[in-house]
């Protein structure tokens, strides 16, 4: 089943639920006690084991939800020309820009038109860049 269409049919099933008292009542003890029992369980392990033991999952299979995407949507990815080249300008000290912004908000909403002095040493930044690179690639 689809992600929306479950989404779907759940929320049609919770709309429906306060107008079958019973179907209300077993899933409101049932939630009661999935939460008393998650709420009981005294390690991370009893937690977990308690969740996992909510979904019917094959042995050894590890399902990840992590926002990848389907085979049809992979076969077109990978079927499409990359076209890599290398950035135009290089973003000079990004942690430093990226605090900056952070700190002054004013000038993060008008990037373009802003301009900031800073006691930043864009030589220095290079060359330390350039050591770590060499000890940490």
């Amino acid at each position: 089943m689809e992600r929306r269409a479950f989404v779907k049919n759940l929320a049609a099933a919770l709309a429906l639920a306060p107008t079958v008292p019973a179907v209300a009542r077993v899933l409101r003890d049932y939630l009661d006690q999935l939460g008393a029992d998650l709420a009981g369980a005294g390690t991370d392990q009893a937690y977990w084991g308690r969740v996992r033991a909510e979904f019917s999952l094959r042995e050894g299979l590890v399902h990840l939800n992590n926002g990848s995407i389907g085979p049809t949507q992979r076969r077109r990815a990978l079927a499409e020309p990359l076209d890599i080249r290398p950035p135009l300008r290089r973003f000079e000290a990004p942690h430093f820009v990226q605090w900056l912004l952070a700190a002054n908000p004013a000038a993060a909403a008008d990037r373009a038109s802003s301009t900031m002095t800073t006691t930043l040493d864009l030589e220095l930044q290079r060359r330390v860049e350039t050591l770590v690179e060499g000890q940490v690639y």
